[in-house]
């Protein structure tokens, strides 16, 4: 019984769903992003502080020489209040080497001591640590840290009591350049890496919930060196930005996701639904010829029981998956989500209509079944009218499930 390809295609549903509502787009790239190759020894949206080397392939900090730092920040504040940022590093050096590299956001823009940046900042540092200057093995790490303005960084102890969240990951001489993805959204910090797939999986490093940042801040990148020190390089940045603060002050409604979004993931939906009882179709019809009926025993109904009767529960935790989406937009407050949801629901239910025709196929196999083997015995109690009703009642409570959450939401837009 294959419920685990049910459960990862609702799960990718619930995945796009969500990237496409959060309102993420490029919109911004132009003002906020710097994406090699770098052709010139400026950068048009960033500038440039302390020790920056600009070559076509990337942005080195700190020049491969001990103890120097140098930064690069937007030259805007940003206007959202949710943002994205996605940036591509390469630390290499001996093994002792450090200091480290940081990204920021942040209400200055400087150098200074913190992996490059400047002490007692104001705002949010994303620290990647790899010197282990408190002698614990506790580094590489990375790590979050706010700060108001007044707390001077801990050197000695690796920020220890300072920073909220974190995780120990190798950084160094990496076979491959390290992405991270650092996503804010309605006061909720995650941080992600992925050292393998050039920022196509990732793993996560660490979350937190509560964390406040306001719009108007600046974004940067900075690295430091120490007196062992390491190659510090920015191979790629890009910074997607949601729900602008304007549209915050007018209570708009978040962005959803375009008709060809709907359009794609239904596509995707009906051809993983299609492929599923493709599969099990097989399983209940033994063969058309008359030969095969007759040599079928009651062994072999028996089988076809168990096999139809694991397509009910496969459809039962479709219901119980799509109505556990209701449930979580329900107490996650998402209501631009719960819309995208119903549109998507509204088009995939429609799309399922079209797949009665296969349903009545296997309905007929079945029947032929019966009249050809024991007429008089007991059969399958399960049978292909399960399997129609089953589609039906497990799709459409789903669904109601779903549209009774959306009509509640929705209505706190009016």
């Amino acid at each position: 019984m294959q419920i685990s390809k049910i459960q990862l295609l609702f799960t990718f549903v619930a995945a796009a769903t969500a990237s496409n509502a959060s309102g993420f787009s490029l919109s911004n790239e132009v003002a906020l992003g710097a994406t090699s190759p770098f052709l010139h020894s400026t950068l048009p949206n960033y500038d440039q502080h302390g020790a920056v080397d600009i070559s076509p392939g990337s942005i080195l900090f700190g020049k491969r020489q001990p103890n120097l730092g140098g930064a690069i920040w937007s030259k805007i504040p940003s206007e959202f209040t949710d943002w994205q940022i996605h940036a591509k590093i390469q630390i290499t050096g001996e093994k002792l080497g450090g200091e480290g590299m940081a990204l920021w956001y942040s209400k200055d823009r400087a150098t200074g001591p913190v992996m490059g940046g400047a002490d007692l900042w104001t705002g949010l540092g994303i620290l990647i640590d790899t010197y282990d200057d408190d002698g614990r093995g506790n580094n590489p790490a990375i790590m979050g840290i706010l700060n108001n303005g007044t707390t001077t960084y801990n050197h000695a102890q690796d920020g220890e009591g300072q920073y909220f969240a974190g995780c120990l990951r190798n950084v160094r001489n990496l076979a491959s350049p390290l992405t991270l993805r650092v996503t804010y959204v309605r006061e909720m910090l995650r941080v992600e890496l992925d050292d393998s797939t050039d920022g196509r999986e990732f793993v996560n490093c660490f979350e937190r919930v509560g964390i406040k940042l306001p719009a108007g801040y600046f974004f940067g990148v900075s690295g430091m060196t120490n007196s062992y020190p390491d190659g510090l390089e920015l191979l790629d940045l890009k910074v997607y930005g949601g729900r602008p603060l304007s549209e915050d002050h007018n209570n708009s409604k978040p962005a959803v996701a375009s008709n060809q979004d709907h359009r794609d993931i239904s596509a995707q939906i009906e051809k993983a639904l299609a492929g599923q009882l493709r599969q099990y179709m097989p399983k209940i019809i033994s063969g058309h010829s008359e030969d095969a009926v007759r040599k079928v025993s009651s062994s072999h109904l028996s089988s076809l029981d168990d096999r139809i009767k694991s397509v009910g529960d496969t459809l039962s935790t479709m219901q119980q998956t799509i109505a556990g989406l209701a449930e979580q937009l329900h107490h996650n407050d998402q209501s631009h989500l719960g819309e995208e949801l119903h549109h998507l629901g509204e088009e995939l239910k429609a799309r399922l209509d079209g797949l009665r025709g296969q349903t009545t196929l296997v309905q007929q196999e079945h029947a032929t079944l019966r009249k050809a083997v024991e007429p008089t015995s007991t059969v399958s109690r399960y049978g292909s009218y399960l399997m129609f009703m089953a589609l039906q009642v497990a799709i459409l409570a789903g669904f109601l499930a779903v549209k009774q959450r959306m009509d509640k939401r929705e209505k706190k837009w009016m």
